[in-house]
């Protein structure tokens, strides 16, 4: 991280301010303090196009007033904090979501979840059922195609889609979508590993998501001739991120992301096949007792960076706190590492940033696809949309300095519900 000058005079409140906010946060050995009582200090204050103090230059911008420094101070602390958690090693996940007290394992994790048993964690009762939610989504893109599909559990309600996108000329192959009761319609196991499954049932739409052995299975069928086999490679993937995190206004959630995955198989409509052969791609398994209200911006991207293969997970939004990386992940082939919190920014019509505060993750989403929905239920409102596209920019390498991405496809997700 670059080192900060703090331009101060002794005698002045402000400056003896900034001063004792320097220590407090912890940052003295960041911060070099330079008395603009001094003649070189006052000429350095000068040459960054300042002349009062309190004063703060973090290598690249002067921050003037004493407002201005102290939340600048605040948001180096943060940085601090944050890459602190992000290069600290990840720990191995816990074979249960509770502890022997009934506590959840918070954290963040490498390697499968034994479990996704929210039955210790629930307390009874008929909001217990409205907050219970859980999902299995997997998507796989090749040059020629991307599939992607999902099957919801929402207690009371569920859902399911899939969809899939010739990635070539954009054109949308097909898109279906049906509502349902689970345990009629539609039904998710809360495995995250082998004997994962989720199938839905519903008419012009069959659904079957799997994990065997070494592999997922995605299977697809629907009215229009609709069919989609692939399979996701899990066994010679790098290791799973698993995230357990406090939910405000619920009680906690629990994900798995398993990626990159090599992908083969093909889609076919009436006549016509596009091949997943070469392709890679992802499993998303969340289970949690949520809040009435959620919202959140999620993106995930499988493939190449040069001749290595790469996924990046990321995400705002979904009771993370703005300084919390949550669930933003990358892989490569040696397992999964923490990226710093993004904010996802729709630029124009149809360009997505998503970027950290200090550019560390800079990616650009071009879209060529889209999957919307919206469901009023009653007292459900489920309102999302799912883009297909590519990534283009760059990240975090884990050993430090950048990786180039170029062409990764993905996907870029907004989801609000009341549910």
């Amino acid at each position: 991280m670059p080192g900060l000058e703090l331009f101060h005079r002794v005698s002045e409140p402000d400056s003896a301010e900034a001063r004792r906010r320097v220590l407090a946060l912890g940052l003295e050995g960041r911060v070099a303090f330079r008395n603009v009582e001094f003649p070189s200090h006052r000429d350095a204050l000068a040459a960054r196009g300042g002349g009062d103090t309190p004063a703060l230059w973090d290598g690249a911008r002067l921050h003037a007033g004493a407002a201005a420094v102290l939340a600048a101070l605040a948001a180096a602390a943060a940085e601090e904090r944050g890459a602190a958690t992000r290069s600290a090693p990840l720990r191995p996940a816990p074979a249960a979501l509770a502890d022997a007290g009934g506590a959840p394992r918070l954290g963040a994790f490498s390697g499968s979840l034994g479990a996704m048993d929210l039955a210790p964690l629930a307390p009874p009762g008929l909001a217990t059922l409205l907050r219970r939610k859980r999902w299995i989504y997997a998507v796989a893109a090749s040059d020629e195609v991307l599939l992607a599909a999902a099957v919801v559990d929402a207690g009371v309600f569920g859902g399911a889609f899939a969809w899939a996108v010739d990635r070539r000329s954009g054109a949308k192959l097909f898109d279906r979508s049906r509502a349902g009761v689970p345990g009629l319609h539609l039904e998710v196991a809360g495995l995250p590993g082998p004997g994962a499954r989720a199938r839905c049932s519903a008419p012009g739409l069959r659904i079957a998501i799997a994990r065997g052995p070494s592999a997922w299975t995605l299977s697809v069928a629907g009215w229009g001739g609709v069919r989609a086999e692939a399979a996701l490679d899990a066994a010679a993937a790098p290791a799973p991120f698993a995230l357990v995190a406090p939910v405000p206004g619920g009680i906690v959630r629990a994900t798995q992301k398993a990626a990159p995955l090599r992908a083969r198989g093909e889609v076919r409509v009436r006549a016509r096949r596009l091949s997943l052969e070469g392709g890679h791609g992802g499993v998303d398994v969340t289970a949690g007792l949520l809040a009435r209200e959620t919202r959140w911006e999620w993106g995930f991207g499988a493939g190449l960076a040069g001749d290595v293969e790469l996924a990046v997970n990321l995400c705002a939004g979904f009771g993370v706190a703005a300084d919390d990386p949550g669930e933003n992940v990358a892989w490569t082939a040696a397992g999964p590492y923490r990226l710093p919190p993004v904010a996802f920014v729709l630029e124009g019509a149809s360009r997505w940033l998503v970027a950290s505060a200090g550019r560390e993750v800079e990616l650009e989403f071009t879209p060529i696809g889209v999957h919307a929905e919206r469901r009023r239920l009653g007292l459900v409102d489920v309102d999302f949309a799912q883009l297909a596209g590519t990534f283009a920019g760059r990240l975090p390498a884990p050993g430090g300095g950048s990786v180039a991405v170029a062409g990764l496809p993905g996907v870029v997700e907004r989801h609000r519900a009341r549910w």
